[in-house]
Formats: structure tokens, C-alpha cells, sequence
């Protein structure tokens, strides 16, 4: 599946037959569920991947696509959404995608955000600007 489809996941039961053919090719599946959300995490760090779902329905809330590092240290290795590459910094990001529609900085998280036909594509930066992550959002109504 490409980057860009996966936005079409979000909305979706867990359970739903196009999520789950998506993830039977992850590997297994860690459990995040620390009772005070209302949100399971299911992470599959062998393929830096990670659903969001809320608790009382199992619809898919946010997507994760991870780069390299603590909690996938082999990174989501498919196909990004909109042509970005890990390798890219938050400039050339930019250049890319056009200014973003959000941006904020809180501490050492920093993220872009653009909205998409689909889902908000959120962009969330390391220290030396490189990617820590993706995730994809619904929008809002």
C-alpha cells in the first residue's frame, strides 16, 4: 500500500477487512494499552508502523510511520505519502509541500502540518531537522 493511501484507513475499523490485510504483512503487534486513554496502540515496530484506534469503537484514529530509531529501529521501510523521504530535512520539506497550514514548537517537538484530499499529514522533526516520524490524522469536519 502507498503512503498516501493509508489515509484511507483512517475512519475504518481495526477489524475491517482492507486494515487488516494491510497489517498481516507487519509482523507482530504490540499492544500499548495503559487504561487511562481511550486509545489502544497497536505498534509494529518491525515495520515502523503504529495504529491508533479508540478504545470504544476500534475505528483507526492516526497512522505512525516511524523512521529509524528508538521505537522502530528499522523505520517504516514502504513508501511515504506526498514523495517525502526520510532523508529529507524540514527546508526541503517545505520546498516540497508548499508552506505548511500548522506548524508549532513545544519544547524539543517540533511539527508541520498540511492538510490533504484525505487526512492531515503531520510531519514531526528531530533536533537536526531530519524526520522522527509521520502520522496521519483525519480532518476535521
Amino acid at each position: 500500500m502507498r503512503g498516501d493511501d493509508l489515509g484511507r484507513l483512517l475512519g475504518l475499523a481495526f477489524k475491517n477487512e482492507r486494515v487488516q490485510q494491510y497489517v498481516q504483512g507487519l509482523g507482530l503487534a504490540r499492544v500499548e494499552d495503559d487504561g487511562d486513554l481511550d486509545e489502544l496502540w497497536y505498534e509494529y515496530p518491525d515495520a515502523g508502523v503504529v495504529f491508533v484506534l479508540a478504545r470504544e469503537t476500534g475505528m483507526v484514529q492516526t497512522v505512525f510511520l516511524d523512521a529509524p530509531g528508538p521505537r522502530s529501529p528499522l523505520g517504516f521501510r514502504g513508501e511515504l505519502p506526498r514523495g517525502l523521504f526520510f532523508s529529507m530535512r524540514r527546508a526541503e520539506i517545505r520546498r516540497h509541500l508548499g508552506a505548511p497550514h500548522f506548524k508549532q514548537t513545544r519544547g524539543r517537538m517540533r511539527f508541520d502540518a498540511w492538510e490533504q484530499d484525505a487526512y492531515v499529514l503531520n510531519v514531526h522533526y528531530r533536533p537536526d531537522d531530519s524526520i522522527a516520524f509521520v502520522a496521519l490524522l483525519p480532518l476535521d469536519d
